[in-house]
């Protein structure tokens, strides 16, 4: 070997395509926790992202739901029914709720249920987590596939 000559090794990058496609979890759902004031929730909740194909349909749903609410005169009850309609995207956006091992949920002195009317119930109590739940729907950001 001369002496100018150098060995280079030069290392291959592998970049799997793979890593960009976000409509599978889009569509099956991906679990993300709540932030709140109080501090750690115990629980995550699974939504869709908005790429799948329930999500268009949801997204749909809202609109024009929100396009019949904006014809009535602002006031009190039309606030309310704007509430209710973000609620109800909120619910169907949302796929499963999963507790940290060892806890369990009360709500109201019961044992929580995972049903439509228990969703309802804390997004229209806490809106901030409703919102969570249509902000985290609403980005991939979360549906990109996880690297170990």
């Amino acid at each position: 070997m001369e002496k100018n000559q150098e060995i280079s090794t030069i290392e291959e990058k592998v970049f799997d395509l793979e890593d960009c496609f976000t409509l599978d979890a889009e569509q099956e759902g991906v679990f993300f926790r709540p932030v709140v004031q109080s501090g750690y929730v115990p629980f995550q909740i699974k939504t869709i992202g908005r790429n799948s194909d329930r999500m268009l349909v949801i997204t749909d749903k809202l609109k024009k739901r929100l396009a019949e609410i904006s014809g009535d005169a602002p006031s009190e009850a039309r606030a309310i029914k704007e509430r209710d309609a973000y609620v109800a995207s909120a619910v169907e956006r949302t796929t499963g709720i999963k507790f940290d091992e060892g806890v369990k949920i009360k709500l109201g002195g019961k044992d929580f249920e995972y049903t439509e009317q228990m969703l309802k119930m804390i997004y229209t109590k806490s809106p901030d987590i409703m919102n969570q739940v249509i902000l985290h729907s609403a980005s991939t950001e979360d549906f990109y596939r996880k690297k170990d």
